[in-house]
Order: C-alpha cells, then sequence, then structure tokens
C-alpha cells in the first residue's frame, strides 16, 4: 500500500494529461509522399480566484505534428506560419522553424469561450494548412497544474515509409516544459539509409534509398531548456522508442 501511495501523484498526472493525449498510435498513415499537417487542440490553463473571477491564463507549450513531403530540400526543416485570414489567440506565438506554439509572456485576460485558427506549413515545395483548437481548462488556485513535466506526444510511433530514393520528413511532437527543446538519438540507435534526425526542431529527414524492406527501431531522447528529459505518455521511460517500417 505505501508503494501505492507514492506512486499516486504519477497516476494523477498521467491521468489528466491522457486526457489531451491519446496512447492510440497503431494506425500510421500510409500517404507517406504528402505534406500532413494534424489538427489538434492546443490548452490554454487559467486560475479561478473566487466565483466568476479568473486570473490571466497559461499556454501549455505545444509542438506541432507534420509528416511527408520533402523537408530535406531545406536542410531538414518545415516552415510554419499562422494561415493568411487567421490570427494567433491572445498571449500566444508560434516558433516559425520549430513549429512549437507557447505563451508569448503578454498578460491577458482568460478566454472561457475555444478559439479557433489555422496554421500553414511548407516544405519548400508544397504546403498545407489545417485548424487547431485552444480549449481553456479551469484550475483552482493552489492544485497542482495538470502538465508539470515534458512529453512525447507524437499521435503515431509507427512511421511507415512507402516510397524508396525518395525524400521521407516527420516532426516529432511534445507538450509542456519550456522550450526551446532539444532532440537527441540515444546512444546505440541509428536511422536507416541518409536520414538524419535536427536535433533543434526534432525533424526526421533524407532520403530512403538501398536498404532492405523492414523494420528498424530507434530511441529518441528530449530536454527542454531547463534540462528536463522528456517522459513517454504510454511507456513512462525517458525516451519514445520509434518504429520505421519501409516498405
Amino acid at each position: 500500500m505505501r508503494s501505492l501511495y507514492k506512486l499516486m501523484p504519477w497516476l494523477v498526472t498521467t491521468l489528466l494529461v491522457a486526457g489531451f493525449s491519446s496512447c492510440e498510435k497503431e494506425n500510421p498513415e500510409s500517404e507517406s509522399d504528402k505534406l500532413i499537417l494534424k489538427s489538434q487542440e492546443i490548452t490554454a490553463l487559467y486560475y479561478e480566484e473566487t466565483e466568476g473571477q479568473s486570473d490571466n491564463h497559461e499556454i501549455v507549450p505545444f509542438k506541432i505534428y507534420v509528416k511527408g513531403g520533402a523537408p530535406d530540400r531545406l536542410k531538414g526543416d518545415y516552415r510554419f506560419k499562422v494561415a493568411n485570414g487567421s490570427t494567433l489567440p491572445d498571449g500566444m506565438q508560434l516558433d516559425t522553424l520549430t513549429g512549437v506554439i507557447k505563451s508569448n509572456g503578454k498578460k491577458v485576460k482568460a478566454n472561457k469561450e475555444s478559439i479557433e485558427f489555422e496554421i500553414e506549413v511548407t516544405d519548400g515545395v508544397r504546403s498545407t494548412t489545417n485548424k487547431f483548437l485552444l480549449r481553456s481548462k479551469t484550475i483552482k488556485r493552489g492544485s497542482k497544474k495538470p502538465f508539470p513535466v515534458l512529453q512525447f506526444s507524437s499521435p503515431e510511433t509507427r512511421l511507415v515509409f512507402y516510397k524508396k530514393n525518395s525524400f521521407y520528413g516527420v516532426s516529432l511532437t511534445m507538450l509542456g516544459g519550456t522550450p526551446p527543446y532539444n532532440f537527441e538519438l540515444l546512444d546505440g540507435y541509428a536511422l536507416p539509409g541518409e536520414l538524419t534526425l535536427t536535433s533543434l526542431n526534432g525533424v526526421i529527414s533524407g532520403k530512403i534509398s538501398d536498404i532492405p524492406s523492414g523494420s528498424y527501431k530507434f530511441h529518441v531522447k528530449c530536454t527542454d531548456s531547463n534540462g528536463t528529459k522528456a517522459v513517454s505518455l504510454c511507456t513512462s521511460q525517458d525516451y519514445e522508442e520509434f518504429i520505421l517500417i519501409v516498405r
């Protein structure tokens, strides 16, 4: 019982965060050459002081998930921007290179309504746009934040690649912590073919050619600017395991 009691804070944190993310990662999309920007929900925490009042809100940092296209033509980069005709909600900023959405430090009152906005990503050859949603979550003053740790939040850990001798790209996703993030392969692991992992933005990119079809496993670790290690939402390990399937 004592061991279970010690685990309770971690269990509560995991259950709260699970409300915003999913461990369902078994249905990878098959169009590896198509540029795909995942629609996601961003969370703004705000703290209630007294009945009917609220304090300034706090954006939970979030790294956008995108895959496909040919980011290697821009040296491993995707580029992000707010879509024409759309506007970021107050208090939020977008890093155009890393695809990280976070607070801009501006003091604004919390908006209890959900706010929709659009982000555009390009690989230098093609571009695509998708909708995102900022949703507020009420936190009572003095209560523990539901996002105390940096977490991997990639919707897919099984990455399928169908076309050899062509470009491949995917931008890994993070939740929480204090950006900027730094990505690395764990010792003893390597990416197949000419793929590389860019530490600054978590983009895996390059060309896959002349390697056998099959599954290639690798582990990625990530730290934020405070040196906090990212934790896998599904396994609680301080790394995420990915499998690249070459067909």
